[in-house]
């Protein structure tokens, strides 16, 4: 029990330094952690003086790795800095539609800039996009780069990009200007990395057709995973069977621990050896190294290769240690050895994971096999779901099913069977390409059935913004459910708990607008009750990221699964970039555009040009298009942005697209009743060719946001524009500066409200 408490309390105090709202001082590293050594002192006599000793040796070491990450960012430069670097590529190259991006190690770093870094950076992700070559994992490059702290788009109840980069260790982003081959590195990674690297070109170049899915599942290279796949894994709840993590570390020892006894079968019939058991717990130990080291070695793999190693190490020496102290030390080692993790999801998805089938099964009579896969699945449905919403994340009801096949199906068939061929590959070829074709085959069985579950319609439990005492309330709920023996005392805990958990929620305001953060672009919802009106769809930033897609598309799934209205103002790809996928995978009610290029969209949905001539009311608000006239002379793409004004009350705002000074004061014409506006969505961003003094002091409106991303090359807002809105009192809001924006109108019209998805970050790390 102390050594449990020691652990906990030494992790606890590494932790704690990354979850404080400002970054603690060095200074503090050498008091906190001498303190802390004359705290264990009193271990015999004083158990509470000893467990606060534990959390201050834990807090200086949290107190240095913290204020080491944060010395070597690069320096919080908007438009980013450039420098000259020295390393080697330390990943296997992503290939990408226009570039390659790749993690890189840093030797040598020099910036013109006036702000330094404090230490020297370590590790950077990059993008190069005018290679000439196909790089290589393991290749030395100087390189002269433009960099940027990190940093990420910021949307209510999305991934959070830069807590992702932090959690990785990378201490900046950028691109390639130019670069100098150097040679080949010698160190070991760089050729464990090179191995990885021909053992996926070699499954490549078979041509099978999951040959992403078995990288994936062989050395932990997911990029050749389709997006369509992606998405069936995540709607069906199996996306941790497809990521090398603690499971399949689990499931490699396991295959180790049986080959051990098969291997130590003769040497028992010599007399060589009185048990079997230092062999299988040796060769276990032995197989989940191999198979964590043919991934990567990444966090989640490293995480399970500890907790592996831990109980490896106690069962041979005959430490007869519980569940709880394997996991506490688990947690306290990987805290010693990668404090950053804590930053990441899957840290608390894999602990979550761990803790819940502790408490489902310690204390509880055995069952048959497949009793138990059954039974570890309704209660990580249960005990685990609670987590997932405090995260954010949706709960999928499929899930329950499809991880019944699927989690025996790939622990105990498919990861074998790849780890074996990769093994077996650079010996007998041929059989390892038998085997491979196996593995493609009951790849393909398993997303048959997986498409088949997908289609059941059982719903998806998604709380979005749960925080606070809710995320609390759930976690506790499903713990709980789990904990107790009784079914009886299970149903009444959750009558009882699980409406707190769920909150009693108020009616959903009669009219809301929520701003996307979508960098460089527009993207905009309307929402009332049973109505969805979406302006403009972000842009595309590349094949594999795209606004509509992966920021627009996961929160209209959310809300309902489609839209009554689109409108799509222009032509520009960061207005237009992400009509496909929403076309493609919503339902839509009508369309409207206002440019006159032909759009890739659904035919059946009929686009209609949105004339000024148009209107429509939806309960008590109005919606009414002020340009452009149909009949109007021919425009540039800008000047043809639908312009549409929302009226609810005495309440007017105006979304105004990408229009210049001359159709700003046609509208100002044409409309002289349109003055003293509520709210404005500014025009182009706050470039200077928008926003007139005539038109800002007209309008004159309360609040004015301005989509635009963090340090874009177009000086977006200019400030000449941002004078003029503040001359007139107006609160001047900025996606850039300020993350995604929602405004809400309550029923009874006290006035509007405002969240920005940047205003709930806490912790130091996020500013």
């Amino acid at each position: 029990m102390k050594l449990n408490l020691f652990a906990l309390a030494f992790a606890g105090g590494i932790y704690a330094p990354w979850f404080s709202p400002w970054l603690f001082p060095g200074e503090l590293v050498f008091p906190s952690l001498l303190i802390g050594i004359v705290g264990l002192f009193f271990r015999p006599a004083y158990i509470g003086l000893f467990l606060l000793g534990s959390f201050l040796v834990g807090m200086s070491w949290g107190i240095y790795s913290s204020n080491h990450l944060n010395q070597r960012q690069i320096p919080a430069v908007a438009e980013g800095i450039e420098a000259r670097v020295i390393g080697t590529i330390i990943s296997i190259p992503q290939q990408r539609s226009r570039s390659q991006r790749f993690e890189f190690q840093v030797e040598s770093f020099s910036a013109d800039v006036s702000e330094q870094p404090h230490r020297i950076p370590e590790k950077f992700l990059l993008s190069w996009y005018q290679f000439e070559n196909q790089l290589k994992v393991g290749d030395r490059y100087q390189f002269w780069l433009k960099l940027r702290r990190p940093r990420g788009l910021s949307n209510f109840g999305q991934f959070d990009y830069r807590r992702w980069l932090l959690g990785q260790g990378f201490d900046g982003t950028g691109y390639v200007r130019e670069g100098q081959y150097l040679g080949k590195s010698n160190s070991p990674r760089a050729g464990i990395n090179q191995f990885r690297s021909d053992i996926q070109s070699g499954i490549e170049k078979q041509g099978f057709d999951n040959s992403g899915l078995i990288s994936a599942l062989g050395i932990g290279h997911r990029e050749g995973v389709e997006t369509m796949q992606w998405r069936l894994f995540q709607q069906t709840g199996v996306i941790h069977l497809m990521v090398i993590s603690g499971l399949h570390i689990g499931f490699a020892s396991l295959m180790g621990f049986a080959i051990g006894g098969l291997l130590a079968k003769p040497l028992l019939a010599l007399g060589a050896l009185r048990s079997d058991f230092q062999v299988r717990w040796t060769v276990s130990l032995v197989f989940a190294a191999v198979y964590a080291i043919l991934a990567g070695l990444s966090l989640p793999t490293m995480r399970a290769l500890i907790m592996v190693l831990i109980l490896a190490l106690s069962r041979l020496c005959c430490l007869n240690w519980s569940a709880w102290t394997l996991v506490s030390l688990t947690l306290a080692l990987v805290a010693l050895l990668q404090p950053q993790a804590v930053l990441q999801d899957s840290f608390w998805l894999s602990f979550g994971a761990v803790i819940v089938l502790v408490i489902a099964f310690s204390g509880r009579a055995k069952v048959n096999f497949l009793l138990s896969l059954v039974l570890a699945q309704c209660m990580l449905f249960c005990g685990f779901g609670g987590l997932l919403l405090a995260l954010g994340k949706p709960l999928y009801v499929h899930g329950l099913i499809a991880n019944i096949l699927a989690v025996p199906l790939t622990g105990f068939v498919l990861v074998p069977l790849i780890l074996i061929t990769l093994l077996l590959l650079p010996l007998f070829p041929k059989v390892a390409y038998w085997l491979l074709q196996l593995s493609d085959l009951l790849l393909t069985l398993l997303l048959r059935f997986l498409e088949f579950v997908g289609r059941m319609p059982f719903p998806a439990i998604d709380l979005q913004s749960i925080q606070g005492l809710d995320a609390v309330l759930a976690c506790l709920t499903g713990l709980l459910i789990v904990a107790l023996p009784s079914w009886k005392m299970r149903l009444l805990l959750a009558a009882v708990l699980l409406p707190l958990t769920l909150g009693f929620r108020t009616n959903a305001p009669e009219l809301s607008i929520r701003v996307f953060d979508v960098g460089q672009g527009t993207a905009v919802l309307v929402e009332q009750p049973d109505y969805q009106l979406l302006y403009d769809t972000g842009p595309v930033f590349s094949e594999e990221f795209n606004a509509g897609a992966d920021i627009l598309l996961p929160h209209l799934v959310r809300t309902g699964g489609r839209l009554d209205t689109l409108v799509v103002s222009h032509d520009d790809s960061d207005h237009s970039g992400g009509v496909a996928p929403l076309t493609g995978q919503l339902q839509i009610g009508e369309l409207y555009t206002g440019g006159r290029e032909t759009y890739q969209l659904n035919p059946a949905l009929s686009p209609k040009y949105c004339a000024s001539t148009t209107s429509w009311k939806v309960g008590r608000v109005n919606y009414r298009f002020l340009h452009p006239s149909r009949s109007g002379r021919p425009l540039n793409s800008n000047n043809q942005s639908c312009v549409l004004l929302i009226e609810f009350g005495d309440q007017e705002l105006l979304l105004a697209g990408d229009i210049e000074r001359d159709i700003e004061q046609q509208i100002l014409q044409n409309y002289p009743e349109l003055v003293d506006i509520d709210w404005l969505l500014v025009p182009h961003h706050g470039s200077k060719t928008s926003s007139s003094q005539t038109f800002v002091n007209r309008l004159n409106p309360d609040f004015a946001v301005v989509s635009a991303g963090y340090g874009n090359s177009f000086g977006h807002p200019a400030e000449v524009v941002v004078d003029r809105y503040l001359a007139v009192d107006t609160q001047l809001l900025s996606t850039a500066e300020m993350g995604s924006l929602r405004f809400v109108w309550p029923t009874n019209e006290l006035g509007v409200s405002w969240h920005s998805s940047r205003e709930g970050m806490m912790f130091w790390w996020q500013e």
